[in-house]
């Protein structure tokens, strides 16, 4: 019992002195406005599954690599690899999805209104999977705002533009 007591001790002990707050953008789900500190590295990952009546995608995992340059500025690197089946044809396509490389440009952090504002922006840069039809390159942008109501509520905002 005593060796319980001293590993969960240990373990509260270690968390309190070792915590931080991070904040994620779950990729191809939300982003926030937040950018990670000058020369942070933050890696996430998911999974994620999408189907359609003409197909079912397995993106497994899904990756975020985010680097911060400055205080408000961070380059991102989104990758993922994908499983895609057709439902007419019963084709299966598998291999490297798009390459997402990107900034994050925070342009408001206001404490004395709680308002956060960031500039997000990918180039999408096509990859073939197993014969799939060759796409072009694209360019994604978003607008992401959060707003922090009280302790416990905060609003997000965002928008492709």
């Amino acid at each position: 019992m005593s060796k319980f007591l001293l590993a969960f001790v240990l373990m509260i002990l270690c968390r309190a002195l070792f915590s931080q707050d991070i904040v994620t953008d779950r990729p191809d789900q939300t982003e926030t406005s937040s950018t990670i500190p000058f020369k942070s590295l933050q890696t996430e990952a998911g999974f994620l599954l999408e189907s359609s009546k003409d197909a079912t995608s397995y993106l497994f995992p899904t990756v975020l690599f985010r680097y911060g340059i400055l205080d408000i500025l961070e380059v991102r690197l989104n990758e993922q690899l994908m499983s895609l089946r057709e439902k007419k044809s019963s084709e299966t396509y598998f291999g490297l999805s798009d390459l997402e490389p990107g900034i994050k440009v925070q342009i408001l952090k206001k404490e004395e209104i709680n308002t956060e504002i960031a500039f997000i922006t990918h180039l999408i840069l096509p990859t073939v999977l197993n014969g799939q039809p060759e796409k072009t390159p694209a360019l994604m942008l978003k607008f992401a705002c959060r707003m922090f109501l009280t302790k416990t509520s905060t609003l997000v905002i965002m928008s492709d533009i």
